[in-house]
């Protein structure tokens, strides 16, 4: 399934999950990671297998909820309280100020809702502003906003359940999914299942760049592994906007901006809406759109 092949990748959880619960032992195992059974009671007292559909909706269901809780845990108390927050009716209009209480009860109120119903009534500037704070690529289309937000947190929720299991069982599903890994690192392998890509080591080995001790200064020389370490991102912000650079994007466009500009090279180029320009990888195809649609909207 490499994407090298020019097909359409589906990285949604319910590709990656229906590929993996096939297998009858990866299935039992997965549903054990997440306290799911696998079977029920009837009312005879015999235990009866429950069907591959309610499996992957429980599992789907329960990678969304922990998807939901990591993605709040990422954002900052502020971008909670002013974006997240008013969209939940609080107890005599108080809004707690302890991030905690902010994150479980607007989990539990997206847990109620429509979740796309929820973030869809939030403003598409603000919508920019949270994936700007989890770091997520910027779509260039303002309507693409709440399913770039449901996308990340389908992958933490996904992150969450394979980071659960060795190499050994991760090696099993990446055969499962049909790909091929030529690595043993657990990040690798988990990367490779939540992309659906194929990997094999370059041939050419690149040295990691080594951090200085000390914070340099930004000029000719300085790496990109010392400005990711040593600098906030808004210290890299202050610096676009003092030297005219474009303001737009995470970090990662900061830190490129940068370089380009003490190395004296081009600048990165970036789409109308300050972006940039970067190939968005498809998510979804014509197989389980329906299921992906009803699974992103049902009632977690």
């Amino acid at each position: 399934m490499s994407s090298d092949e020019g097909e359409k990748v589906n990285h949604s959880a319910v590709h990656i999950l229906k590929l993996l619960i096939k297998d009858q032992q990866l299935k039992e195992d997965i549903c054990a990671a997440k306290f799911i059974p696998t079977s029920v009671i009837d009312k005879e007292g015999n235990a009866k297998p429950r069907s591959k559909k309610n499996i992957l909706n429980s599992l789907i269901n329960e990678c969304w909820s922990t998807g939901l809780k990591k993605t709040l845990d990422c954002l900052t108390r502020n971008k909670i309280k002013d974006i997240l927050a008013p969209r939940v009716q609080w107890t005599d209009d108080r809004v707690p100020t302890s991030k905690s209480v902010l994150v479980k009860r607007i989990h539990e109120e997206i847990i109620k809702k429509d979740a796309r119903e929820f973030f869809s009534e939030i403003k598409k500037s603000d919508l920019r502003i949270l994936l700007d704070e989890l770091d997520e690529e910027i779509p260039s289309s303002r309507d693409e906003y709440v399913d770039a937000l449901l996308d990340t947190i389908e992958r933490f929720g996904l992150q969450n359940l394979f980071s659960s299991f060795n190499e050994k069982k991760l090696k099993l599903m990446i055969e499962e999914c049909g790909l091929v890994v030529s690595s043993t690192s657990k990040d690798i392998m988990i990367d490779c299942l939540l992309n659906q890509e194929d990997w094999k080591p370059s041939k050419k080995k690149v040295k990691p760049e080594k951090v200085s001790k000390k914070k340099p200064k930004i000029k000719n020389g300085i790496t990109k592994a010392d400005l990711q370490s040593h600098y906030y991102r808004d210290e890299l912000y202050d610096y676009c906007r003092e030297h005219d650079l474009n303001t737009t994007g995470n970090k990662k466009d900061f830190i490129n901006r940068i370089l380009a500009y003490v190395e004296g090279r081009e600048q990165p180029k970036v789409n109308k809406k300050g972006a940039m320009l970067k190939k968005r990888k498809k998510r979804k195809t014509a197989t389980d759109t329906d299921e992906e649609s009803s699974a992103k909207k049902k009632k977690i």
